[in-house]
């Protein structure tokens, strides 16, 4: 058994860059790559999961998350250059530390792993999502589940999850004919996600430098106690709302799959919870500039307008490929419109979004009107 020791969060990478999260990582061929993040409450997941399942029935909507998670973490291996095949235990304890250091479990400990058979069992503690809804297919699951295809070789690996205890469940992960043997059921996704271009990737989502004293960048918002951070559990201290960071390329697939008016819902309500307990200033669009720039959105400018308009610039907001040809940024309308709304008397809409890349730098835009 190995249990994984969890890492001052100081430890993970940049966490100093207003605008910008990234995890960057040494491969083995002497070269640097990163990814970016994002600050995403855990909320925001159950609610997604809650309305698919609801909306597609139990059945069909976990499939359908399940099938995201595979793809993205299978993806996310891909993305940090982790070794593929000759993998032990020490690796393993190594890679699954990143997930406690970003706030996915107080503990993750591996069990009755048999490397041969690729046979993975892992116990949790305050494992995000599934300890709140029982599922986290999109994430905790299928996410895990397609993390250990790209580490062993095989994306014909499947899992699930069982409950131990209310804080308390395990991950298995093998092969179907495994999982039958044990009685465990599963999904079965075999579509292997498609290589995109890494290095345009990472070119197009390098941080920006600012001056502004206006934002703040998310270590700067530990250091001063507004974000509290607890082995393995990050949370917004006056809101209580525990959040997470997810790399980017998961929020664009979850926008491109879902319905848009379901993932706006989804990221409306936490953020409206955020929004409420987070008023340091007293103005709110002065709030939600120096959060969304600290939970990695980019560098947020504030245009106000007249005739109760107000534009919103997202300058280097994430960028993924071929982003703008399907999404219409459902996630950060219903964040940016949730925050306002519960950040002051008004209830806010985003009437319009705009995007533009110029200089490697994604720009996205987002007009907003007062409606009550």
């Amino acid at each position: 058994m190995v249990s994984i020791d969890n890492t001052p969060l100081s430890k993970a990478k940049i966490f100093d860059k207003k605008g910008y999260i990234s995890y960057g990582f040494y491969s083995l061929d002497g070269r640097n790559f990163f990814v970016r993040n994002l600050v995403i409450p855990e909320l925001f997941f159950t609610e997604l999961e809650n309305l698919v399942v609801k909306n597609k029935g139990h059945d069909e909507g976990i499939k359908e998350l399940y099938r995201v998670g595979k793809r993205f973490g299978y993806r996310y291996a891909m993305f940090n250059r982790f070794p593929r095949g000759n993998i032990n235990r020490l690796t393993l304890s190594t890679i699954f530390n990143f997930f406690v250091d970003a706030g996915y479990a107080k503990t993750i400990t591996l069990s009755n792993v048999d490397l041969a058979s690729k046979t993975f069992e892992l116990q949790t503690e305050n494992l995000v999502i599934t300890s709140k809804n029982g599922m986290g297919y999109v994430l905790t699951v299928g996410g895990v589940v397609g993390l250990c295809c790209q580490l062993t070789s095989d994306y014909f690996l499947e899992g699930n999850v069982k409950k131990i205890s209310s804080s308390r469940y395990v991950l298995t992960i093998s092969s179907p004919e495994i999982l039958k043997q044990r009685s465990i059921k599963h999904f079965t996704e075999n579509e292997i996600p498609q290589r995109i271009d890494f290095s345009s990737y990472m070119q197009n989502n390098f941080p920006q430098e600012t001056r502004s004293e206006a934002l703040k960048s998310f270590g700067e918002l530990l250091k001063e106690g507004t974000l509290e951070y607890k082995p393995g559990i990050i949370s917004v201290k006056e809101s209580r709302e525990r959040v997470i960071i997810v790399e980017i390329s998961l929020l664009f697939d979850i926008e491109e799959t879902f319905d848009k008016e379901t993932v706006h819902n989804a990221a409306y309500l936490p953020f409206h919870n955020i929004g409420s307990h987070y008023k340091k200033y007293q103005n709110p669009l002065k709030n939600l500039a120096e959060l969304f720039s600290a939970f990695g959105f980019g560098l947020v400018e504030v245009k106000e307008g007249v005739a109760n308009k107000t534009t919103i610039l997202f300058n280097g907001y994430p960028w993924y490929p071929k982003a703008t040809e399907y999404t219409s940024f459902p996630i950060l309308r219903g964040a940016v419109e949730g925050f306002l709304s519960g950040n002051s008397e008004h209830r806010y809409k985003a009437k319009a979004v705009s995007s533009d890349m110029a200089n490697n730098v994604f720009d996205v835009e987002i007009e907003l009107e007062i409606v009550t």
